[in-house]
């Protein structure tokens, strides 16, 4: 997972490699690590039983968030995992075939 780091507004930062770009939560470091694994783990949940998978996502920090979870979801499950931004208020995994 992407490193978490307290930022000095009391929020956290998170860096997104893939995206180019930093983005403050308002999650504490605990929280958001909590919030990944719950979230990974009922997309791997939900990838072992059907090939594509929507999640809300209704600002642009939960999308990043969700985005970033791809990588360790096709740990997870042994496949490639893409996850795409389809609509404005969701993202998508995707299990390759």
């Amino acid at each position: 997972m992407e490193p978490v780091r307290r930022s000095a507004a009391a929020r956290i930062e998170i860096d997104l490699p893939d995206a180019g770009q930093t983005v403050l939560t308002p999650l504490t470091g605990e929280e958001e690590l909590r919030a990944r694994a719950a979230f990974l783990d009922h997309l791997t949940g939900e990838l072992g039983r059907a090939a594509e998978v929507r999640f809300p996502a209704y600002t642009p920090e939960e999308r990043l968030r969700l985005h970033a979870l791809a990588e360790p979801l096709s740990a997870r499950l042994g496949t490639p995992v893409r996850a795409e931004t389809r609509e404005v208020t969701a993202v998508w995994f995707v299990r390759a075939s």
